[in-house]
């Protein structure tokens, strides 16, 4: 009788290659349920957030459309949010000035408890060490994180 042979992949190799776990996937998955069930609000917010990651739009721009999307949707289509709310999480990061006599430091994005781009800003000042700072005399840019080498 011949041996069994199996192949393993660690865990974290298959949820990398996992296309639920993709962003652009789980939006196209999305818009096929949104289209189908004739959800105007929702399709065109999809889209307008599916167009800004195929044009490689600003970060903010991304993650404000994701807000909406996430504002219009999230009730019906949950499971879709968090995916795309996971995703992004892991590939964008937000740099932030506290003053300018320090460089700019970068931090993790956690999308859950924000409910707007605003909240997203003072919550990335609050994990920097800026509790106190007003959003105004701290400056937060996002950009896509760097791959992990």
């Amino acid at each position: 009788m011949p041996a069994l042979t199996t192949s393993f992949s660690p865990p974290a190799a298959i949820a990398a290659d996992c296309p639920l776990n993709h962003g652009v996937f789980v939006l196209d998955q999305l818009l096929a349920a949104l289209s189908e069930n004739r959800d105007a609000a929702g399709l065109d917010a999809a889209l307008d957030l599916r167009l800004a990651l195929a044009g490689k739009a600003e970060p903010a721009i991304v993650l404000a459309l994701f807000f909406r999307l996430r504002a219009t949707v999230e009730e019906s289509h949950y499971l879709a949010c968090y995916r795309l709310r996971r995703w992004l999480d892991a590939h964008y990061v937000a740099h932030v000035q506290l003053d300018r006599s320090r460089p700019a430091k970068a931090v993790a994005l956690q999308l859950a408890p924000a409910a707007s781009l605003p909240a997203l800003r003072e919550q990335c000042i609050a994990s920097a060490g800026g509790h106190g700072i007003a959003e105004f005399a701290a400056r937060v840019r996002f950009a896509v994180a760097e791959p992990p080498r």
